[in-house]
């Protein structure tokens, strides 16, 4: 009886070992396949090959005419960074008004807010492009960055007061006993000591880097100082 449940158990740990290298191995090989393709030659991308002669080459040539991947990463960067700086303070600002101060209509002014992440991308398209039309902003990274600010406020504020909820207010008001102003309070108590505004802020990059809907690649050979990205659908072009 004993030998048996010995053998039982050890049989157990068996399928489990086998369960999670099978899983591993799902979600490995995929990834692997992914990053190595970057060191394959073109000859051995569409060939169903694991061992091959890894190159560099293709590394020289993402930065040469005509990808310039120079150029998009230094559009990517600058986009996320002024609109994460932006968005943060600004939605901090705001979830702390519905986190702390009882507002007539807050439930509705709140559900108003989140209810926008609920309309397709698309939907706004058309509007946000004559608006930077007549604005004369089309192909510029401010008008990347103002729709970018449009989609990830909601997210923010959302996140962020959730966050504030969780924050006793005994600290905020042992702070504003001691002398602090409101200002303070949210500077000293909320963003420094109870701080996940890193964790928000990288939340919001990646939801920015996510879409690609409001923004096309420019020309091959784009003029000096041309941003390449455009608020345009592809029959419009970029101007």
């Amino acid at each position: 009886m004993i030998f048996s449940r010995r053998f039982t158990q050890q049989l157990l740990d068996l399928l489990q070992f086998l369960i999670i290298l099978v899983a591993a191995i799902v979600i490995l090989v995929p990834i692997y396949w992914i990053v190595s393709g970057a060191f394959k030659q073109q000859v051995d991308i569409f060939q169903l090959k694991l061992l091959f002669t890894p190159t560099l080459e293709n590394f020289k040539i993402i930065f040469q005419d005509p990808y310039h991947l120079e150029e998009k990463l230094l559009n990517s960067t600058l986009i996320a960074f002024f609109t994460v700086i932006i968005a943060i303070p600004l939605a901090t600002m705001a979830a702390y008004s519905f986190s702390r101060f009882r507002l007539k209509g807050e439930r509705i002014m709140f559900v108003t807010i989140l209810a926008t992440q609920f309309v397709p991308a698309v939907v706004i398209v058309l509007p946000f492009f004559i608006l930077f039309r007549d604005l004369g902003i089309l192909d510029t990274r401010l008008a990347l960055v103002l729709v970018n600010l449009s989609l990830i406020m909601p997210f923010a504020i959302w996140m962020i007061k959730g966050f504030m909820d969780s924050i006793p207010i005994e600290t905020e008001e042992a702070a504003m006993v001691d002398g602090s102003s409101r200002i303070q309070v949210i500077i000293n108590v909320v963003v420094l000591v109870h701080s996940q505004f890193p964790a928000n802020s990288l939340l919001s990059v990646c939801r920015r880097m996510t879409h690609h809907l409001f923004t096309r690649p420019g020309p091959a050979r784009p003029t000096a100082h041309r941003c390449r990205t455009c608020l345009a659908s592809s029959r419009t072009g970029c101007r």
